[in-house]
């Protein structure tokens, strides 16, 4: 006999119930049926509201969330998401065409308060979408502190660090902020890396140096994130920072000359010391 037998054909049962019985459990479908006939919902009896009063709802709640996250439409503002532009530069810089996540009105919003200097702002002001901060547009002039990586406003006792050419820098992005060319090191490796596995060898070393502000401003009379030095740029040598040190919240940098390759299409790469990785 096969030891799964029971498991193939399974057991057979025969079940057998008195009259009263059945008339039993033929009640008790019937109360079932009943029941659950009960708790169904016409939809026929269902009073929907009507369009105009869905506008009237849509509309006021609109208004509820731009008057309390967003501003109304009504002030004036251009709103820019931030996933939708890149950020060039520090949009407080006069020579910066990066519009990024700003959303800027010239006309006075009664309703607000600078998250600045906490007082109503009664004129023109500025509002960054992403970090939710709104403030008067006279602190982009007025010596406020602006991290130049991400843009944001020193609000409250916030601590920025203040770098050799005056750049500032909040502490979230002075925590991941590259200073020293051996934390450009990593990023050099990734790029070799990147280009062996596309089999495109590279033939000569190229150099990638960390530079600061006025080094990228005397080589290209703008300020860039970075710059490509080719055959076009008749140049021999680059100060690039070697070392950095932080003394209370400045930083301090040691600089070094180096010699650019003749005779190479490509002599160097520069990077803007202190963005974060």
């Amino acid at each position: 006999m096969s030891a799964y037998r029971f498991l193939d054909e399974g057991p057979s049962y025969e079940v057998q119930f008195s009259e009263d019985e059945n008339e039993d459990v033929v009640r008790a479908i019937d109360l079932s049926l009943q029941e659950s006939q009960a708790k169904e919902v016409n939809m026929g009896d269902i009073e929907f509201p009507q369009i105009d009063e869905v506008e009237e709802l849509a509309q006021e709640m609109e208004e509820i969330t731009l008057s309390s996250t967003d501003l109304s439409a009504s002030t004036g503002g251009i709103e820019l998401e931030w996933w939708k532009h890149f950020k060039e530069f520090n949009p407080s810089d006069p020579t910066s065409k990066g519009t990024s996540w700003w959303r800027k009105s010239s006309k006075p919003c009664n309703t607000l308060v600078c998250d600045v200097c906490e007082e109503q702002i009664c004129s023109a002001w500025l509002r960054c979408s992403y970090w939710g901060q709104t403030f008067c547009q006279k602190h982009t002039s007025d010596g406020t502190p602006c991290c130049c990586a991400c843009s944001r406003v020193k609000i409250g006792d916030m601590k920025f660090i203040t770098l050799s050419d005056g750049r500032k820098l909040c502490p979230d992005c002075r925590h991941t902020a590259v200073m020293d060319p051996e934390d450009c090191k990593p990023l050099l490796d990734e790029v070799h890396r990147f280009f062996k596995g596309l089999n495109m060898k590279i033939k000569y070393y190229i150099p990638i140096l960390l530079v600061d502000n006025d080094e990228i401003i005397r080589i290209h009379k703008k300020s860039l994130l970075g710059l490509t030095l080719y055959e076009k740029f008749e140049l021999d040598a680059v100060n690039y920072v070697t070392r950095s040190t932080q003394r209370g919240e400045n930083i301090k940098v040691v600089k070094e000359v180096e010699q650019l390759p003749p005779g190479r299409k490509v002599k160097a790469v520069l990077l803007l010391y202190g963005f974060p990785k």
